[in-house]
């Protein structure tokens, strides 16, 4: 590390963990974007499903979240909040704990599930499938570790920082209890996995699991970080509205609609559950078009903080780019920012659309798979492409980002990756699917936004590492 990155790091703090995101964006690269690139070329193509597609499937699923998106939020939060709350972490021995049990858990679960599918039957599967139980066991202590960590910050931390944080408690009080429960959830069923001799874990649960990590952790966090962050890098307006109260609307309503869904009721799933799961889609969709509202994200239409405390910038200072507080030093990422904001919207309105449609007794496609995609491709991975061309070349110690016009680049990619994943599902929808023409251009577009995906990626991890090493 240079001198000028070691001058930067507060006294008693630890410096930034780069190794998270590499971390991160190695298994998004060979496991997570690579696995769903390959499927969505078979799909796309319409070439035959080979007798692993589900396990990859679920695979595929399971790294993106912890593995890509997980240890990015854990290396983030790991730096950012001990110097929110003033608490310096102790020893640094925590944070390779916590990365070589998620990463190993990761990488251990990768390895055994792709190769489960083709020793079935053979002495090989049973010794698989318990290696696979390991690498549960593995990311469990990981994720216990830094629950631990997180929550022993705000315990030990001065009452007065802890109420400067006052208003994103919900969204962090959330994220842990989600954590634990998908974790232990997640060990639960590679266990019942194994002991039953299946390649695969029990779909329906699987699948309540990862709307459950998407509900109770990736958006919480992401709604927790853009209230910090955002109105410093882009110049939006302050917390200065009920962010409390939106996230207790967002959470009932998150409940409402996740709850009567999950394997326990759904055998006694009837028309009044049917009905409370609509309403809590339309409660939680509400909830996040307003966040996205006040947070002024899309709009800019509000006062600044700057212009709230009236703070008004130096006279001989050389004025930043308009309406933001830099000189283009990070490249243009604000518009991966909002791309990603604006494809939350979208995923909003469909959890809405497709609430509605069950109501009316509608047979529309691809429910879970569409609404799925526009929050973890369409904001989850904008949100970090955006953020961490913004915020890591500062933990890093540097005044700017490498390369602007890689920035540039992973907006188009990231964008046609969404696009490309997302619009061939709404081709099918029953009013679109007679265009013959229409559906085949789908279909190959379908093919290459895993590519896109990948091809965004490395532009991203370029870009850092340039940044690092400059």
């Amino acid at each position: 590390m240079s001198s000028q990155a070691k001058a930067r790091i507060p006294a008693g703090h630890l410096p930034f963990e780069m190794r998270f995101i590499y971390a991160a964006l190695a298994i998004a690269l060979f496991a997570g974007f690579g696995i769903g690139a390959h499927m969505a070329f078979i799909i796309g193509l319409q070439m035959p499903l080979h007798t692993g597609f589900q396990t990859y499937i679920q695979l595929h699923g399971h790294v993106q979240l912890i593995g890509w998106v997980g240890l990015f939020v854990m290396g983030v939060s790991l730096h950012v909040l001990p110097r929110l709350l003033s608490v310096a972490i102790s020893d640094r021995l925590w944070l390779h704990a916590i990365l070589a049990c998620v990463a190993g858990g990761i990488a251990l679960r990768t390895v055994t599930h792709s190769i489960l599918p083709y020793v079935i039957g053979t002495p090989y599967f049973d010794a698989l499938q318990w290696l696979s139980v390991l690498s549960a066991i593995l990311e469990w202590l990981g994720i216990y570790i830094y629950l631990m960590l997180v929550l022993k910050l705000f315990l030990v931390s001065e009452p007065a920082r802890t109420r400067s944080l006052k208003a994103i408690r919900p969204f962090f009080a959330m994220q842990v209890f989600g954590w634990g429960v998908s974790a232990l959830l997640n060990l639960g069923l590679l266990v019942r996995m194994a002991s039953a001799g299946a390649p695969i874990a029990i779909p329906a649960w699987n699948q309540f699991n990862v709307e459950l990590f998407i509900g109770l952790v990736l958006l919480p966090v992401a709604f927790a970080f853009s209230i910090k962050m955002l109105p410093l890098y882009l110049r939006l307006r302050g917390a200065d509205w009920s962010v409390r109260s939106m996230a207790a609307v967002y959470f009932i309503g998150f409940c409402a609609q996740i709850l009567p869904q999950s394997p326990l009721f759904v055998q006694t799933f009837s028309q009044t559950s049917a009905r409370i799961v609509a309403v809590g889609a339309v409660v939680k969709a509400i909830a996040i078009l307003y966040f996205i509202y006040q947070l002024d994200v899309l709009t800019r239409s509000k006062s600044s903080w700057r212009e709230q405390v009236d703070a008004k910038p130096k006279e001989d200072r050389r004025p930043t780019r308009a309406g933001l507080p830099d000189y283009g030093e990070f490249g243009r990422f604000e518009r991966l920012i909002s791309a990603a904001y604006s494809w939350l919207a979208l995923a909003a309105l469909f959890d809405v659309f497709y609430a509605i449609g069950d109501q009316l007794g509608l047979a529309l496609p691809h429910k879970f798979d569409l609404v799925r995609h526009l929050y973890l491709v369409g904001f989850i991975t904008m949100l970090i492409l955006g953020m961490a061309v913004r915020m890591l070349p500062g933990f890093l110690g540097k005044k700017r980002v490498a390369s602007t016009w890689l920035v540039d680049a992973t907006f188009w990619l990231g964008n046609l990756a969404v696009v490309c994943r997302v619009l061939p599902l709404i081709v099918t929808f029953p009013a679109l699917n007679q265009l013959a023409t229409l559906v085949r251009l789908a279909e190959i577009a379908f093919a290459c936004s895993g590519v896109f995906g990948i091809l965004a990626i490395i532009c991203l991890a370029v870009n850092l590492r340039k940044t690092a090493n400059a």
